[in-house]
C-alpha cells in the first residue's frame, strides 16, 4: 500500500543506560492508507526508528498479526471507537501487535480498540531484554475488550508504561500477563521505586459478567517479574502475584487502586503467592468481602518453592510492608493448613502497620544484609512523559532509596 511520508527535523530525547542524553534524530509521520493489516505492516515496513505511524479511523479485522519487530516507532490510531482492529489470527496464544524493545529508543502504541480477544487471540505481545533496562515503552489510551479466558497483553520482562487504557473481558480472564526474567531473575538487585520495573497507572478494568467473577487477575505476574500497579480502577476483579511450582514473581508495589465489588461472589483484591514489595494507601467500596488482601502459599504441587517476602537469591526474608488500606480491605493468611504447607508468619513474610514506618527491612540487593533497612519512595507519579509522549524515566532513574543502612 501507498504511504504519504512527511519528515521533519526535532529534537528527540534518548533515554541512554541509567543516563537521559539528549541526541538529534530524523523523524517521520507515516499515514497507513488504511487501516487494513496489510496497509499497516507496509507503513511499519517503511518507517524508521523515532518514526510515528498513524492508522486512519475505520472498522478492520486482522487475519494476520502486525510485527514491529525491534524498530522504536509510535503507533497511533485515531482514538478509541474511531480505530477499531479485530483479532481475526488463528493459531496458538497469537499476539496481534507483537514487538521488542529498544536499547535507547522508546516504542509506543496508543489510540485504538482492540476487539475478539480470546485466550489464543492477544492484542499486544512485547519482549523486552531479561533485565528491565531497555527504553520504557508505553502502551496508552487504548481499549480492549475480549471474551472469557482471555489474556489480553502478554509482556516479558518488558520495562515502562501501561496506562490510561480500558481493558474489559468476563469469565475467568487474566488480562495482563508480566513475565519476568526467570530464575535469573532472583539473583539480580531490585531498588524499591526505580523505573526498572513494568508500570500500569490509571487504567480502568472491567468484569464484563453480569452476577458474579469474571475478570478474576486483572494483572498476573510471574517468572521473577517486576510489577507497579497504581491510581488503577479495578471493577470486579482482582491483582494476583503468582508463586508456588512456578517461578515466583520477585517484586511489587500495589498503591492508591480502587476495588469497586457488585457481586457477592467477589473474591479477594490482591492475591499474593510470592515476591516481595509494598501494597498500602487502596481502597475499595461496593460488597465486603473477607479476606480482601490473602498472603498464602501456592495451592498446587510444589508449593512451598516460591514463597511471599522472599529476598534476593531466595535465602534471606525481606517482608512484604502493608500500610494505610481501606478497613474494607482486610489482610488475612495461610495458617499451614492450606495444601499443607508451612505458614505465613506476621513478622516474617509481611509487616501489616496503620501508616508508612520509618524504616523497613529490605533484603534485595546483594550488599544487603539482616540489618538493612530503607525509606520507600515511590517513583513520581504521573509517569514523567517526554515532548515526544514517551516515559521519561531519567530524573529518578539512578536514585536509590533513601536512608538505606547497611550494618556488618
Amino acid at each position: 500500500m501507498n504511504t504519504s511520508i512527511f519528515r521533519i527535523r526535532c529534537l528527540m530525547f534518548l533515554i541512554l543506560g541509567t543516563f537521559g542524553t539528549p541526541s538529534y534524530s530524523w523523524a517521520a509521520t507515516i499515514n497507513a492508507a488504511s487501516c487494513s493489516q496489510s496497509a499497516v505492516q507496509s507503513a511499519i515496513n517503511s518507517a524508521s526508528n523515532g518514526d510515528t505511524v498513524k492508522v486512519p479511523a475505520g472498522n478492520c479485522n486482522w487475519g494476520a498479526n502486525v510485527n514491529i519487530g525491534s524498530k522504536a516507532i509510535t503507533l497511533q490510531g485515531s482514538g478509541v471507537g474511531q480505530t477499531n482492529i479485530t483479532h481475526n489470527v488463528s493459531g496458538s496464544q497469537v499476539k496481534l501487535v507483537q514487538f521488542t524493545q529498544h536499547a535507547v529508543i522508546s516504542t509506543r502504541i496508543t489510540g485504538f480498540s482492540f476487539l475478539g480477544g480470546t485466550y489464543d487471540r492477544r492484542f499486544v505481545g512485547c519482549n523486552g531484554d531479561g533485565n528491565y533496562t531497555s527504553a520504557p515503552m508505553r502502551i496508552d489510551n487504548n481499549s480492549f475488550t475480549s471474551g472469557s479466558g482471555s489474556i489480553q497483553l502478554d509482556f516479558f520482562s518488558c520495562r515502562g508504561l501501561i496506562d490510561h487504557n480500558q481493558l474489559t473481558a468476563v469469565n475467568n480472564s487474566e488480562l495482563i500477563h508480566n513475565w519476568g526474567s526467570g530464575t535469573s531473575g532472583w539473583s539480580a538487585d531490585v531498588t524499591p521505586g526505580s523505573t526498572n520495573a513494568l508500570y500500569i497507572e490509571a487504567n480502568t478494568f472491567y468484569n464484563g459478567s453480569i452476577g458474579g467473577w469474571g475478570t478474576q487477575s486483572t494483572i498476573q505476574s510471574y517468572d521473577a517479574a517486576r510489577t507497579v500497579a497504581r491510581y488503577n480502577t479495578f471493577n470486579d476483579s482482582q491483582v494476583d502475584t503468582h508463586g508456588g511450582s512456578n517461578i515466583g514473581t520477585r517484586w511489587f508495589e500495589f498503591y492508591e487502586n480502587t476495588f469497586n465489588t457488585a457481586f457477592s461472589s467477589w473474591q479477594q483484591s490482591f492475591d499474593i503467592r510470592a515476591g516481595s514489595g509494598v501494597i498500602y494507601n487502596n481502597h475499595k467500596t461496593g460488597v465486603p468481602n473477607n479476606p480482601a488482601i490473602m498472603l498464602r502459599y501456592e495451592c498446587r504441587s510444589g508449593d512451598t518453592q516460591y514463597r511471599v517476602g522472599e529476598g534476593i537469591n531466595r535465602v534471606h526474608w525481606s517482608p512484604v510492608y502493608i500500610w494505610g488500606n481501606d478497613t474494607s480491605l482486610p489482610i488475612a493468611y495461610s495458617t499451614g493448613a492450606e495444601c499443607n504447607s508451612s505458614s505465613i508468619t506476621p513478622g516474617v513474610n509481611f509487616i501489616a502497620l496503620s501508616s508508612q514506618p520509618a524504616s523497613m527491612k529490605l533484603w534485595q540487593q546483594s550488599t544487603h544484609n539482616a540489618n538493612t533497612t530503607y525509606s520507600y519512595v515511590p517513583f513520581t507519579y504521573p509517569y514523567p512523559l517526554d515532548s515526544n509522549s514517551m516515559p521519561n524515566p531519567s530524573v529518578t532513574l539512578i536514585q536509590p532509596p533513601t536512608d538505606v543502612k547497611i550494618v556488618p
